[in-house]
C-alpha cells in the first residue's frame, strides 16, 4: 500500500539467501512484487545480508552507489515486532528512517516478538 501512495519511490528488497532456501530473501520478494503487476524500475536487489544490521548497511550502499543518499529520509517495510531494531540499525548506517509495519501471521507473533526481544537484548550487549 506504500507503494500506491509513493509509486516513484526507490526500493531496496533486502535479504540473504539462508541455507535451506532456493533463493535469496530479496529475490523472493522480486518475485512477488512482480507477479502482482508492479514496475521494478525503481527496485534494487540486497542479496548478500544475513541479519538486519547488514540489511541496512548493504541497503545504504546500493542507494550510494545509485545517489539516492542525499536526504537520508528511508522508509522502512518490515513486521511490527521488528520496527525498532531496524530503526536503530538504519540510524547507525546515518539514515532518518521512518518505519512501516508489514502484515505478519497472527499464529507466528508470540514467536517472533521473542525471537526480537532476543535480538534487542543482543544488540545492547554487543
Amino acid at each position: 500500500s506504500y507503494l500506491e501512495t509513493h509509486p516513484g519511490a526507490a526500493v531496496v528488497l533486502s535479504g540473504g539467501q539462508g541455507a535451506d532456501e532456493l533463493v535469496s530473501e530479496a529475490e523472493a520478494m522480486r518475485r512477488w512484487f512482480e507477479t502482482r503487476g508492479y514496475d521494478l524500475t525503481n527496485f534494487l536487489l540486497e542479496d548478500k545480508s544475513v541479519s538486519t544490521a547488514g540489511n541496512l548497511s548493504y541497503s545504504y550502499k546500493l542507494l550510494e552507489e545509485q545517489g539516492l543518499t542525499e536526504t537520508k529520509n528511508a522508509v522502512i517495510v518490515t513486521d511490527g515486532f521488528h520496527q525498532f531494531r531496524a530503526h536503530s540499525f538504519a540510524k547507525t548506517e546515518g539514515l532518518i528512517p521512518y518505519t512501516v509495519a508489514s502484515y505478519a501471521p497472527v499464529h507466528l507473533q508470540t514467536y517472533y516478538w521473542l525471537r526480537e526481544l532476543a535480538g534487542i537484548v543482543l544488540q545492547v550487549w554487543l
